[in-house]
C-alpha cells in the first residue's frame, strides 16, 4: 500500500495526483488509485485460497497472508471460512471488510480515532510491542488488498498518509486528531505578542504526557526545559509539539506499516552463480535481509540496482532477474554491485555476523558507491 503512495510520488508519473489532490474529490482519487493496481482475475487457475477461522479472525488471517505468495495475492486471491461452504468474490470481500473493522476496533489498540469523526483514524502513538507492531504490516497489505479489490471499508486516514509519503505534518493536519491541541496551539499562534513574552503561560520547550497511566515528561530539544517560549520561537515550539506528539512515536508504525518489499518475492527474482540457495552465506544473507528496517532494505536494493522504489507490481516490475555473485574477495571487503545488471557481488564470509555487520555497512554510509571492492 505505502509504495503505491511513494511510487506515485518518485517516480513523477502520477505526481500531479499529490500536487492536485486537493483539487479532485475522494471518489475521482479512489478510481485512480484502483486503476494503478493490476486488474484481478477472480477466475485464474492461479489462485492463493486461504482456509479463515472466523473466532480467531486477526490472528489467523495475518499468518495466512504473511506466508502467501506476493505474486498471487497480485493475481488473485480466494478465501473460504472453515466449516462454511461459501466461496468467491463475495467472501472475499467480507473477509477484507471484518479484517478492517477488527484492526481499527479501539480494544486492539492499533489505531485510535478522531474525537470529532469516528470514521477518521491515526496511529496510536503508544509504545506497542513485536507482536502488535507486525499488525501494522499486516494492515497496510489488507488496505492494499481493499483498493485492488475494490472493497468499501469506511475506514479513512488522517495526516498518515502525508507520514508515508514523507511530507511534514502540520498543525492544520491534527486538527481532527485531537482538537484540544489544536484549539491551544491556535491560541498561542494567535495571542498577542506582549502577553507571550510576559511569560504568563509559564510554558517551556517540554511535553507532557498520560501513558499508562504515569506521568511522562519529554524535552522538545536539548535543554528544552529551561527554555520559555516567546514570540519569536512560539512557532518552532509548535512544531516540535507535533513532531513529538504525532511524528516519533509513529515512526516504527509507519515503517511497518510501509513494508513494501517482499522479502519472500525479493528471493523469487534472485538467482545465484557460484552460490548454491542453501550455502551459508546465502542463508545468512536473506536472515540479515529479514531483519533489517523497511529503510535498510531499500538502501540494499538501492545499492544493488539503482531502483530505491519498486512499483506495485513488486520485483517483476524490474527489467531482468537479479543476481548474487561469489566471489574471492577477502571477507574484510564489502559487497559490490553492478547495477546495469542487477549483479551484487558478495565474498564468501566466515560467519552471520560478518554478514550483518558488511551488510549494514553499505546500507548505511555507502549506497552512493556500488562499484568496486572496498
Amino acid at each position: 500500500m505505502a509504495m503505491l503512495i511513494i511510487y506515485s510520488k518518485r517516480s513523477g508519473e502520477h505526481q500531479w495526483i499529490l500536487e492536485y489532490r486537493n483539487l479532485i474529490d475522494a471518489r475521482f482519487r479512489r478510481w485512480l488509485v484502483t486503476r494503478m493496481f493490476p486488474k484481478v482475475n477472480f477466475y485464474t487457475e492461479k489462485q492463493h485460497s486461504v482456509l479463515i477461522d472466523r473466532s480467531q479472525l486477526l490472528r489467523a488471517s495475518s499468518e495466512q497472508i504473511a506466508h502467501a505468495s506476493p505474486k498471487l495475492l497480485r493475481s488473485c486471491l480466494e478465501v473460504e471460512f472453515e466449516h462454511e461452504t461459501a466461496s468467491g468474490p463475495g467472501v472475499l470481500r467480507e473477509w477484507i471488510f471484518l479484517v478492517c473493522q477488527e484492526l481499527f476496533h479501539p480494544d486492539n489498540s492499533l489505531f485510535l480515532a478522531c474525537p470529532s469523526d469516528r470514521r477518521r483514524f491515526f496511529p496510536n502513538p503508544v509504545t506497542l510491542d513485536q507482536r502488535r507492531l507486525k499488525y501494522f504490516t499486516f494492515c497496510g497489505q489488507v488496505i492494499a488488498l481493499a483498493l485492488m479489490y475494490k472493497v468499501q471499508v469506511g475506514i479513512a486516514f488522517v495526516f498518515f498518509f502525508k507520514q508515508l509519503s514523507r511530507e511534514a505534518v502540520s498543525l492544520e493536519d491534527v486538527r481532527y486528531a485531537d482538537p484540544c491541541l489544536y484549539n491551544s496551539c491556535k491560541r498561542i499562534l494567535e495571542m498577542d505578542a506582549d502577553l507571550v513574552d510576559s511569560d504568563m503561560m509559564g510554558l517551556t520547550f517540554i511535553n507532557e504526557t498520560q501513558e499508562f497511566g504515569f506521568k511522562r515528561v519529554v524535552e522538545l530539544c536539548p535543554g528544552g526545559e529551561a527554555i520559555a517560549v516567546n514570540s519569536n520561537n512560539r512557532e518552532e515550539y509548535i512544531r516540535l509539539l507535533i513532531q513529538n506528539c504525532f511524528v516519533k512515536p509513529m515512526s516504527d508504525k509507519i515503517a511497518y506499516f510501509a513494508r513494501g518489499i517482499s522479502i519472500e518475492d525479493w528471493k523469487a527474482h534472485t538467482d545465484y552463480n557460484d552460490y548454491d540457495e542453501l550455502d551459508d552465506p546465502i542463508c545468512w544473507f536473506w536472515k540479515v535481509v529479514e531483519g533489517m528496517s523497511a529503510e535498510q532494505q531499500r538502501g540494499l536494493l538501492y545499492f544493488w540496482t539503482s531502483v530505491r522504489y519498486l512499483s506495485v507490481k513488486g520485483f517483476s516490475s524490474l527489467e531482468s532477474r537479479l543476481c548474487i555473485c561469489k566471489t574471492s574477495s577477502s571477507p574484510f571487503h564489502l559487497p559490490s554491485s553492478h547495477t546495469c545488471v542487477y549483479s551484487l557481488d558478495l565474498p564468501h564470509y566466515p560467519s552471520l555476523d560478518v554478514m550483518e555487520e558488511r551488510l549494514l555497512l553499505i546500507c548505511r554510509d555507502y549506497a552512493c558507491y556500488s562499484f568496486g571492492n572496498y
